[in-house]
């Protein structure tokens, strides 16, 4: 469609910039010098007010992602400061037969190569330390739905006690305490050796390598105190397996392993968001610029166009701008006459009849407007398609005269 139409409405109005922000910036320039100071004027407030908004989301966006940061840093600081003896003891409501298969800790995935999947899921750390179980209203629906994710610290299972701490997507647990002060002693070697592999971590050694000097620094922590031996599991969260999506095995080499490939397909992950909101971002940068030409585009025509009408007021009418409820009219050339506005009830408009004075056509205003008042739209239209045709017939007879004089 052509753009060449008046603005009327705001569904106009977004249909007609939607077609001129996709237009080739050589045609918009054409399109817009055909449409009037009105129209271009409600293209631009409206223009002007989307781009307000899009920049004030945005800050909204800002804001709410600093309120996030913040709030993930105070419940982290409260959760690692939280005293051991604060653990929550919570009964296990598993069966028997998930509870043996827990403990032996012997239970590992069979699948084989080709059923690894590349299909992207969400990447979630299950296993986060906490000191004690969360209350009820405070668990989030990825805490009710991941398997395990509210056991954390000790739990009481039949007549043992399980000792559990996790990071980088592996749970290392023990289950063969018979009294809760060997699962607080256990725990806390458990939380020392998370913490020393975190802070490798930080300092460039890689997971395995952490890992296994931590093991063998909790190893001989425990033997120069004289404490027994312990057997330890590893329970992993395997993001590249379909279906059964945990590994559970007492071999570390495996569990260390697992863990990699968790963290390499999560990396992965995370490039790919990473480009999609960069690609998202350019997107919105580009239609922001193309908004912001267009806007100066639109002023600027309309600029143009006021300046061009000021001056034929002054040359033809010698007024700077016309009154209110008069607009220029075109009979023989370009702004020649003027004519009454007159706004009906249902917002429409009508234009009056052709004068060769503003005296005359705030005449018309005034009584049209009066006769509106008194006797409604219809009687108003009416005497205005009256004066109209009166108005015609007198240009005309004045024109025919004036062509009898110069051939006289």
């Amino acid at each position: 469609g052509e753009c060449d139409v008046e603005v009327r409405d705001e569904s106009s109005c977004l249909a007609l910039l939607t077609q001129l922000l996709k237009l080739p910036r050589t045609e918009v320039l054409s399109r817009l010098t055909k449409l009037s100071e009105a129209s271009l004027g409600k293209l631009a407030a409206k223009l002007k007010a989307r781009i307000d908004n899009d920049e004030s989301r945005g800050d909204e966006v800002e804001e709410a992602d600093e309120d996030v940061a913040s709030t993930d840093v105070a419940s982290t600081s409260a959760a690692a400061s939280a005293p051991n003896s604060a653990m929550a003891l919570r009964a296990a409501s598993r069966s028997q037969e998930e509870e043996a298969r827990e403990l032996s800790g012997c239970v590992e995935f069979s699948g084989s190569e080709k059923d690894i999947s590349d299909d992207d899921e969400q990447a979630e750390i299950l296993f986060a330390i906490c000191d004690a179980d969360l209350p009820e209203q405070e668990r989030t629906q990825a805490d009710l739905t991941s398997r395990g994710s509210t056991k954390r610290g000790i739990h009481k299972i039949g007549h043992r006690y399980l000792a559990c701490v996790g990071f980088e997507h592996v749970m290392i647990y023990s289950g063969d305490s018979r009294t809760l002060d060997d699962a607080l002693d256990i725990h806390i070697g458990f939380f020392q050796l998370k913490e020393r592999v975190m802070r490798s971590l930080m300092e460039g050694v890689d997971f395995r390598t952490a890992l296994i000097a931590a093991m063998s620094i909790l190893r001989k922590d425990r033997d120069a105190a004289g404490a027994r031996k312990t057997h330890v599991g590893f329970r992993v969260r395997c993001f590249w397996l379909p279906g059964q999506r945990e590994w559970i095995t007492k071999d570390m080499e495996k569990a260390i392993s697992a863990s990699s490939r968790s963290q390499q397909r999560i990396h992965r992950r995370r490039q790919k968001l990473a480009m999609l909101e960069q690609r998202r971002n350019n997107e919105a940068e580009r239609c922001d610029r193309q908004r912001q030409w267009l806007l100066s585009r639109i002023s600027s025509v309309l600029k143009e166009k006021k300046e061009s009408r000021r001056k034929l007021l002054m040359k033809t009418w010698k007024v700077s701008e016309l009154p209110e409820g008069l607009a220029l009219a075109t009979f023989r050339s370009d702004g020649d006459c003027v004519c009454t506005i007159l706004r009906l009830q249902d917002g429409s408009t009508r234009q009056g009849p052709f004068r060769k004075s503003i005296t005359d056509a705030q005449s018309d205003l005034r009584a049209l407007r009066a006769l509106q008042k008194s006797a409604g739209d219809a009687v108003a239209c009416a005497e205005l398609e009256a004066r109209d045709a009166h108005a015609m017939t007198a240009i005309f007879a004045v024109e025919m005269s004036g062509g009898r004089r110069r051939r006289a």
